[in-house]
């Protein structure tokens, strides 16, 4: 799950646990807090911006079935809830990046997109969210190939939101951002083909 040299990886360690997602199914990397103290949450008015104005919290239109539905670790349920713009960036780092991508994209535009329903006797590791972050190989053989592959190879490789939008039929042009390096010309490509 993480390579680094010994101390490294044995801190990473500790501070990790892999679940499956209980509303998602998705098996997922949950960092842990260290020290688990009892803060108050502040309330609304508790809040005040430098103008003095109460900072609104992003998602407080959202209830915490919203957060677990998509993928949100009951650990940080809390702390999502509370969360004002310049806090949600700070949390959004601990959080499973499907999550946090979900939440940013509510806070841009107000919809909140839910992962694909999975029956609930599903394989975590066939879900979508779960492929985003752990490969399965079968045996050393498929993993020295893996590793021996050319650069070609692994330029190719479609990330499962990539993956989405090659196979998606759109009923007119559709347009694709994303910043450089994220793999625009790969889909382009696989879309072509």
């Amino acid at each position: 799950l993480w390579v680094a040299h010994h101390d490294a990886a044995y801190a990473w360690a500790e501070r990790r646990r892999v679940e499956t997602h209980p509303a998602t199914g998705a098996l997922q990397i949950v960092e842990v807090r260290e020290k688990v103290v009892e803060i108050p949450v502040p309330k609304q008015g508790d809040l005040f911006t430098a103008a003095g104005r109460p900072a609104p919290r992003l998602f407080e239109r959202l209830g915490a079935d919203d957060l677990a539905r998509i993928g949100v670790p009951a650990d940080w349920v809390t702390d999502v809830l509370c969360a004002d713009e310049e806090r949600f960036f700070d949390i959004a780092r601990h959080l499973p990046p499907e999550a946090a991508e979900r939440l940013l994209a509510f806070a841009t535009d107000g919809r909140l997109p839910a992962p694909e329903p999975i029956a609930a006797s599903a394989d975590p590791f066939d879900h979508p969210d779960t492929q985003r972050r752990f490969r399965l190989l079968e045996d050393a053989e498929e993993l020295r190939a893996a590793l021996d592959a050319p650069f070609e190879r692994w330029a190719i490789f479609l990330h499962p939101t990539q993956r989405g939008l090659v196979a998606r039929r759109f009923n007119g042009p559709a347009r694709v951002v994303g910043s450089a390096g994220t793999g625009k010309t790969v889909v382009a490509l696989h879309r072509v083909r």
